[in-house]
């Protein structure tokens, strides 16, 4: 993976655009930022899609672009405000905190949501600000308003009027003000948002329970990646029903539970056969082995579904890795330094 950054010596403006071709490389450069993500592709094909980092080392500003449809579960920095919006019509997968969501809305204000739990439609282009929570709460605080507390307290996800959800597009892709304008200009923005005559609440703080639930299944799939995968024992293992279990993986992701587990589970191998340190660490070091260590037994059937899933058969993935001219490799902090001012 190549990446395309400019640094600018004296100046905290951050400039980064770096393509991606897997789930794992995307959850590296997060990684840089960062920001703890565990990515599952969970539509079938080729991957391809750029991260884009702009902003400033205060308010940060990334945007994802994406062919397939991608899951991301993670931990929120409560340092940080996210404020997310999606550019494109290509909402039909979308689901912020496993909630299906719609046009012109914003995501992430929560003062009390900890983790993150968000899915992209294939075709999606979304943005994240990172605004400073302390300087978001002392400006609410300043307004002596007691609303946008409460909407802040309670509420994730607001539907705008269409002028002023196109004004937050505007402003969270600006990069020709000044960093300490642009910042100004977006808790401004963000505020308006938070009054009751420019926005309706679409989502409340708290997971809904299916969406807790789903989570759950997330986790245990991307903490169990050896683990013999048996809906029975799942069941056991979140305290489900198995109809719950079923119903709520296809309302929340369009697939049943085993294939979703299994599309994690192919993601898992996909970053062994791309990474030899991945490789030493679970003592494996060709196709037939690695897929039996994550418990794909028929090799026929294990280079169908790979080919399938991301589009190469898993030994070009595999060959790609051993030819440095070729190999994704993950982008560190000390190769881009503007996302190493973005972490402090």
């Amino acid at each position: 993976m190549s990446s395309a950054a400019e640094a600018n010596p004296g100046d905290s403006a951050l400039s980064l655009r770096v393509p991606f071709g897997s789930a794992w490389e995307l959850s590296c450069l997060f990684g840089s930022l960062g920001l703890d993500f565990r990515i599952v592709q969970i539509t079938r094909g080729e991957l391809s899609g750029f991260f884009e980092l702009c902003g400033n080392k205060d308010m940060p500003v990334f945007s994802i672009r994406t062919n397939q449809g991608l899951l991301f579960e993670g931990t929120r920095h409560q340092a940080s405000t996210p404020i997310a919006l999606e550019h494109t019509t290509s909402l039909e997968m979308h689901r912020v905190r496993g909630e299906a969501i719609g046009q012109n809305c914003v995501h992430g204000f929560s003062r009390h949501v900890r983790e993150s739990f968000f899915q992209l439609s294939p075709g999606a282009h979304t943005t994240v600000a990172l605004l400073n929570s302390q300087r978001l709460g002392d400006l609410v605080e300043a307004t002596a308003e007691d609303h946008l507390f409460e909407r802040m307290e309670s509420a994730n996800s607001i539907e705008l009027s269409s002028p002023l959800f196109k004004r937050m597009q505007e402003l969270l892709l600006n990069t020709t003000t000044t960093p300490a304008l642009h910042q100004e200009l977006m808790h401004a923005a963000v505020l308006e948002c938070l009054q009751p005559d420019q926005g309706t609440v679409l989502q409340k703080a708290e997971l809904s329970q299916s969406a807790g639930l789903m989570k759950e299944l997330l986790t245990w799939g991307n903490a169990n990646p050896t683990r013999v995968i048996k809906l029975e024992d799942l069941t056991r293992s979140i305290f489900a029903s198995r109809s719950a279990i079923v119903q709520n993986c296809r309302s929340t992701f369009g697939i049943g539970p085993m294939a979703l587990l299994k599309q994690i589970r192919l993601g898992q191998v996909q970053h062994a056969l791309s990474q030899a340190q991945v490789q030493r660490k679970i003592g494996c070091s060709n196709v037939q082995t690695i897929a039996s260590y994550y418990g794909f037994t028929s090799r026929n059937h294990f280079a169908r579904d790979y080919r399938q899933q991301f589009g190469e058969a898993p030994s070009h993935t595999l060959q790609q890795s051993s030819d440095p001219g070729i190999g994704a490799q993950s982008v560190s902090v000390a190769q881009s330094p503007q996302i190493a001012i973005a972490r402090k």
